[in-house]
């Protein structure tokens, strides 16, 4: 590496440093293609899976760009090649820039909002005015805070609104909120389900909250979770996965199922932290039994998680059949 002659007409030290720094992002680099082939196989590659593309694409375009600058042109042109791979991903696998189109269906839309509201930490007025400002059918809410009055929220967000608590989680709707389940609740993960009924066809939510801590391996979990929407077919499974879409359980998802986001949404996909998304880890699933129109993503200050939003239609019977 040495040989080349630009770098034998700089210090010693500084050839040294730009070995050790390009050494440093090999092995970055090396670990984070780990995690993309593998991902959360194994809690190790989990890990890698973590490391964000966007940081990635960001710290090796900004390197090439300096060493090209400075007329380090062979560890310049490795650099920007290696960087190539983490560019794609970001622009076409975990993004996308265009809106599916919908398919065309006769009913009124329903609107849901799925939001992690940090217990409420940020300012829960600013929180509520939020969700007020929405105007949704149907609110499932990550991290409520005890105590705290659901049906005062409740009234705020419509006169037809009620309100059922499932631990730390919450979901507002219009209409009826029936048989509001705990199907898990231990420490890592929260899988809750209630059925919404409004004068129209019922449908199964499932709402879920599953552990932000990097010693618990996330795939056993998701596997839980996918075997629980095989077994009782909930028509939404919405909440904080802390689990990237493309996470192994998750993508593919079981037949029936997909990712609102993929059907319905376009931009920028990740949902953690607010100042900056690099993870995409608030999911919002849907079943045959959905019609998707928009699936839109919103940051405000008054949480570090971004609030998902889902615009649908409720598939008649006759729909699902011929599907």
């Amino acid at each position: 590496m040495t040989d080349d002659p630009s770098l034998q007409a700089e210090s010693k030290p500084s050839v040294r440093r730009v070995e050790w720094g390009f050494a440093s992002f090999a092995i970055l680099w090396s670990l984070w293609l780990v995690g993309q082939v593998a991902r959360d196989r194994f809690w190790l590659t989990g890990l890698c899976f973590y490391i964000p593309s966007p940081v990635m694409a960001a710290v090796g375009l900004v390197a090439a760009s300096v060493l090209g600058y400075r007329k380090n042109g062979r560890i310049s042109t490795l650099l920007g090649l290696m960087t190539l791979a983490p560019t794609l991903m970001v622009g076409f696998v975990e993004n996308h820039w265009s809106r599916p189109l919908a398919e065309a269906s006769a009913g009124p839309s329903v609107r849901l909002v799925h939001w992690n509201i940090a217990y409420g930490v940020w300012g829960l007025a600013g929180v509520e005015q939020e969700l007020v400002r929405r105007r949704a059918t149907i609110y499932v809410l990550s991290e409520v805070p005890l105590p705290y009055d659901l049906t005062k929220l409740a009234a705020r967000l419509g006169p037809y609104h009620v309100a059922v608590r499932m631990g730390s989680m919450a979901v507002i709707a219009t209409g009826q909120l029936l048989d509001p389940t705990e199907l898990v609740n231990e420490k890592n993960l929260k899988v809750n389900s209630v059925t919404w009924e409004d004068g129209g066809q019922p449908l199964k939510i499932f709402a879920v909250d599953a552990t932000s801590n990097l010693l618990v391996a996330r795939d056993p979990h998701l596997r839980r979770l996918v075997s629980l929407m095989k077994q009782h077919h909930p028509d939404l499974v919405a909440g904080d996965f802390n689990a990237p879409r493309r996470s192994r359980s998750l993508c593919p998802l079981p037949d029936g199922f997909a990712h609102a986001y993929d059907v319905a949404g376009q931009g920028w996909s990740a949902t953690w932290p607010v100042v900056g998304p690099l993870y995409a880890i608030d999911q919002c699933l849907i079943s045959a039994s959905i019609l998707p129109t928009k699936y839109e993503l919103w940051s405000n200050r008054f949480s570090d998680h971004r609030l998902q939003e889902l615009d649908f239609i409720p598939r008649s019977a006759t729909e699902r059949e011929s599907r």
